[in-house]
């Protein structure tokens, strides 16, 4: 299955797997370590869910990727809005993490994935300041 995931992750827009590649491998790699010793049934289960989570993401970022912001942003806040875009879907993926880490009683990793999730909030908070206040002084 580590074919097919790495399979997966090359079929996602450049941008995105030069920002998440390597750290969705390394979680893939935990998880089944983690999920090998539950046994043959958690260890599959998690095969499954991870593959269709990669399909259902690649889906997600292709659209992303491929529906333009410039038509109804100008070309100047394009920029800032691909920067929050991008935050946006690294909050999810994090917060996918946070989940999957308690599920499975990896507290310490939960926490790992929750500083993360703060500082991405932050940033998200300081790129979306920064498109509103180029928009007021558009008015």
């Amino acid at each position: 299955m580590k074919q097919v995931f790495d399979f997966l992750l090359r079929l996602y827009p450049a941008e995105y797997r030069a920002m998440f590649a390597d750290e969705i491998r390394s979680v893939l790699h935990k998880s089944r370590e983690d999920h090998r010793k539950k046994g043959t049934l958690a260890f599959f289960v998690l095969e499954i869910r991870e593959a269709l989570g990669l399909l259902i993401g690649l889906g997600r970022e292709w659209i992303a990727r491929l529906t333009s912001v410039e038509i109804y942003l100008g070309e100047e806040d394009a920029g800032i809005a691909h920067q929050i875009a991008e935050c946006e879907g690294r909050i999810r993926f994090v917060t996918g993490r946070i989940d999957n880490a308690v599920a499975n009683h990896d507290f310490e990793g939960a926490r790992i994935y929750s500083t993360e999730e703060e500082k991405e909030r932050a940033r998200l908070k300081l790129l979306c300041a920064g498109l509103h206040d180029s928009k007021e002084g558009e008015a």
